[in-house]
This record gives C-alpha cells, sequence and structure tokens, in this order.
C-alpha cells in the first residue's frame, strides 16, 4: 500500500486538476504500476483514456472532461476551435464535442466526442488552471478556416468586444501575421463586416453633400469607397485622394461612439500608416455648427500644395 505521503500528493494533485491525474501524475506521487492496478480494482481510480485516469469517481465536472481530453492527446496539447469559444466565455460549453490540437503529431483519441487538430507551432495560448486554450484572435481564425460562416464570425466579434474581452490591436495583428493562412481572408471580411455602422448616418451624409455643393472651393469627394489597410478593407464615408484625407460622418448615438472609441483609433491609426488623414465629423457637431466644419475641411485641403495655390 502507498504511504500516507504519497497519498497525500495525489490528492493534492487530484484537487488541482478536477479529479483527472495522468500515469505521470501517479508515478510521481510515488505509485508504482501494481499499486495503480491494485487501486483500480477498488475503484480509487478510474480509466478515462489512455494513460489518463480518474481519482475517485468515475464522473468528472465539465472542466475535468475537458482536462482528460486534452491530456489523452499530449503535453502539446491544448484547446481549441468553438470549445476555446466557450472557455473564452462566448458560447456554451458542448461536451458531445471536444476540440483538441496537437503540435505536429499522430496522436489520436479513442473517444468519438474528441475531434483533434493540428498545427505546427504553439499559438497564444490562455490557461484556466491546468487548462489551455486558445486566444481569442486566433480561436476565430481556427473557426473560419474550419468554415464557420462569415455571419457567426461577426456575431462572435460583436460578443467579444461587447464583453471587452477582444483587443483590437490584436485582431488586426492576427490578420497582419497570418496573412495568406486559411480562413485569413474569411475572418478579415467578418470584421470588416462588422466594422461599418447602420443607416444612421444616412441623413448626415446626405446633408453634408448638400452642403458642399455651396462651396465651390471643395472639390467633388469619392463617397463610400473602400480602401485596404493593415489587411482590412475600412469604409470611407467621404475621401479626398489628392489630399489623402477621409471625412468620417459620425452619425451614430452617443453611447455607442463611445463603445466604438477604440476602434475608431484602430482604423484611423490603420489608415496613418497609408499616409491617409482622418476627419472626424459627428451628427453633433454638424448640427450645431455646419459652416464650421466645412470652414476646417477647406483649412485641411488648402494644406496640400496642389490646392493651396
Amino acid at each position: 500500500m502507498p504511504d500516507q505521503d504519497a497519498q497525500g500528493e495525489l490528492e493534492r494533485v487530484a484537487e488541482t486538476q478536477w479529479n483527472v491525474l495522468r500515469i505521470a501524475d501517479l508515478r510521481a506521487a510515488g505509485f508504482s504500476r501494481q499499486q495503480i492496478e491494485t487501486m483500480a480494482k477498488r475503484g480509487q481510480v478510474h480509466n478515462r483514456h489512455r494513460g489518463v485516469w480518474t481519482y475517485g469517481h468515475p464522473r468528472l465536472a465539465w472542466q475535468g472532461v475537458l482536462l482528460a481530453a486534452q491530456y489523452a492527446a499530449n503535453d502539446s496539447a491544448f484547446l481549441s476551435h468553438e470549445t476555446a469559444l466557450a472557455l473564452n466565455g462566448l458560447r456554451k460549453v458542448y461536451l458531445g464535442e471536444i476540440h483538441v490540437t496537437v503540435v505536429g503529431s499522430r496522436t489520436t483519441v479513442g473517444d468519438p466526442n474528441v475531434r483533434l487538430h493540428r498545427t505546427t507551432a504553439v499559438p497564444e495560448l490562455r490557461k484556466n488552471g491546468a487548462l489551455r486554450y486558445t486566444a481569442i484572435p486566433r480561436t476565430l481564425l481556427d473557426l473560419a478556416a474550419a468554415g464557420t460562416t462569415v455571419k457567426q464570425l461577426t456575431d462572435h466579434i460583436t460578443e467579444a468586444i461587447h464583453q471587452r474581452k477582444l483587443n483590437h490591436a490584436q485582431m488586426l495583428d492576427t490578420l497582419e501575421r497570418h496573412y495568406g493562412r486559411p480562413g485569413t481572408k474569411r475572418l478579415a471580411a467578418a470584421y470588416a463586416y462588422y466594422l461599418p455602422r447602420d443607416s444612421s448616418k444616412s441623413g448626415l451624409e446626405r446633408s453634408f453633400d448638400q452642403a458642399l455643393r455651396a462651396r465651390p472651393r471643395i472639390p467633388e469627394p469619392l463617397r463610400n469607397v473602400y480602401i485596404e489597410a493593415g489587411g482590412i478593407d475600412w469604409e470611407i464615408d467621404r475621401y479626398f485622394p489628392h489630399a489623402r484625407l477621409a471625412v468620417e460622418l459620425d452619425g451614430r448615438p452617443f453611447h455607442s461612439a463611445q463603445q466604438d472609441v477604440e476602434r475608431d483609433r484602430v482604423k484611423e491609426a490603420k489608415l496613418a500608416t497609408r499616409g491617409i488623414a482622418v476627419l472626424r465629423i459627428t451628427d453633433q457637431r454638424w448640427g450645431d455648427e455646419p459652416e464650421d466644419c466645412l470652414d476646417d475641411l477647406e483649412v485641411v485641403l488648402a494644406k496640400d500644395w496642389r490646392w493651396s495655390a
């Protein structure tokens, strides 16, 4: 029989791992193969997967079920795709299909509920105890490569941003670093689809265009064009290509503008990398001082030497 120290160590490890034990954990605690077999016969441990055991009872909490699947693959394994989406808090946990990714391995898991994926390098991971899972940007990229629709990806992006779990800069960095990888174009399309605003600013656009007609010094802009920057096609409300100036007509309600301020800053930063300046006109300011807005636009356009003469 194992001594009390070995038993105490085993219980400590089991408690930190939702009662999931690898054969390596049992051996490290001081249990021989024969002792493990004896414990199994007595119902103290229960074989879950090859090399993976449960301690005390075969039933596990959902975290234990996921960890057992992770351990069953190999030590490089981590949870990904829909399973990682759940661990990131963007959907409910579903144990009927557990997604596990391994690094360059031919590992198999004899469990129909476990779907194995393979990669060549370990991506950015998050942890919950012993559980390892992909961060949100990589999770979305994996889902896009697996065929998740643009609409579903957009819903996930929207939810992640509303929960303040998605960093726009990291999202754009993911798209840039993985340019050409399967799923990148689909994820970029979903992200770009999230970015445009609804039609609430259409009235502002009509009013702005009408006012421009009374300002002959202001040249005709391009309307609602898309400009690529940082791997994303950004919609520009009004664009003056000769001056590389984008005018953003922000007709959103105040609270929406506050929620999306980071996104606006990222958009402006990415356009700046293309040498494009942004002049933002809000619905409130346009309603209070439209002539002052147009004066500002004339001044900015006049700074370009081709229009300052």
